[in-house]
């Protein structure tokens, strides 16, 4: 329901005026999350909002590892960038948690 949802992430306290957030997290509730309108997230609805259907999950991890070791922002990643970061690359599913830094000889 909306006011687990919302229980979930904010209790109010004493006159406490409701953050801005909350009132934003309501309005995804019922517009995004419940899409059904019956007032609740049923098991499809709960999946689609923890893992949606159009997230592409390599895709961020790829971004993310980026973001994170292209000290130089330009997009490309050396094999020092790699290095430096190296733990990063290791912990990482897109590298299947570093096996794939052992199958190339530059690293």
């Amino acid at each position: 329901s909306l006011e687990e949802y919302i229980g979930d992430m904010y209790r109010a306290e004493g006159g406490d005026e409701e953050p801005d957030w909350v009132a934003s997290e309501r309005e995804q509730f019922t517009n995004f999350r419940d899409r059904n309108g019956d007032g609740y997230m049923d098991i499809d609805e709960t999946k689609a909002w923890i893992i949606p259907p159009d997230f592409d999950h390599s895709e961020a991890e790829a971004k993310h590892l980026v973001f994170e070791a292209d000290a130089d922002q330009d997009n490309k990643l050396t094999k020092e960038e790699i290095l430096d970061k190296y733990d990063l690359f290791v912990g990482s599913q897109a590298t299947d948690f570093g096996e794939a830094l052992e199958r190339h000889d530059e690293f």
